[in-house]
């Protein structure tokens, strides 16, 4: 191999070696998108430390934290980067003053509050990606805006088997909202993640006897009643404005 060609195939591979680098950083930094946290707040896993740019902030956020981090916060102007594992509305949004704008990745594992539930009743096994707030109490509107400040809803039981994993998720000593309500025609419980009547079938067996009865023309929305009501842990029709409990729930994941 002649000297000029060795030269040229030293070039093109020290070339080739910049472009991947550059192209390795540049997926890096594509995998967390800016966002504007609502409801739910960046959850810290160490403390903010200084890099020289936001590309150091990310890169430092996967090697130190590989299975964990999910989103920073940067601040260019003081440097300070702070890795996250996510968005939770147990975090608080005082936090993140100062501290940056939060840049995030999403996936199933950016929601640290979620986790699978599973309960097999006989032959039949149901599970669902959820997270149980307890406090502090939200009425039924908030609960569900936060519910989808995480990619989720409020719960929902399509059936029996479903509606038994809802109890068991939650603390039955406190009632939980179920995302089931009336608000758009009284009398017609849909579900909230489709819009879809509840089963005039399955109905009966999720709620309470004589229930829904919109007691003083203003329950709209569904909850679970908790062991200390004398029909415990069946489903009622209350006032939307109540503050109580709630699940929420990613089906996509």
């Amino acid at each position: 191999m002649s000297k000029l060609l060795r030269k040229n195939v030293i070039i093109l591979f020290c070339q080739l070696f910049v472009f991947l680098g550059v192209s390795s950083l540049n997926n890096v930094s594509l995998k967390f998108v800016r966002h504007v946290p609502v409801y739910s707040w960046p959850r810290p896993i160490a403390q903010s430390m200084r890099v020289t740019s936001r590309l150091s902030c990310a890169i430092q956020c996967l090697e130190r934290y590989p299975s964990s981090c999910h989103g920073y916060l940067y601040n260019g102007t003081s440097q300070l980067c702070t890795p996250c594992s996510g968005l939770s509305p147990h975090s608080q949004p005082q936090f993140s003053l100062g501290l940056g704008d939060f840049y995030f990745h999403e996936s199933c594992d950016s929601y640290p509050d979620f986790k699978i539930h599973t309960l097999v009743n006989g032959t039949i096994t149901v599970s669902a990606y959820a997270a149980y707030f307890k406090y502090p109490p939200r009425n039924y509107t908030q609960a569900q805006v936060i519910c989808q400040s995480m990619n989720a809803h409020l719960f929902v039981a399509r059936s029996v088997e479903k509606f038994y994993l809802f109890l068991s998720i939650g603390d039955n000593t406190l009632g939980d909202w179920i995302g089931l309500d009336d608000l758009a025609n009284e009398g017609h419980f849909v579900w909230i993640d489709n819009g879809e009547e509840i089963n005039p079938l399955l109905k009966p067996l999720l709620f309470d006897i004589y229930q829904p009865d919109n007691a003083n023309g203003n329950e709209d929305c569904v909850y679970k009643r908790s062991l200390t009501d004398p029909h415990s842990l069946t489903l009622n029709d209350a006032p939307c404005a109540s503050n109580i409990s709630y699940i929420c729930e990613n089906p996509r994941c």
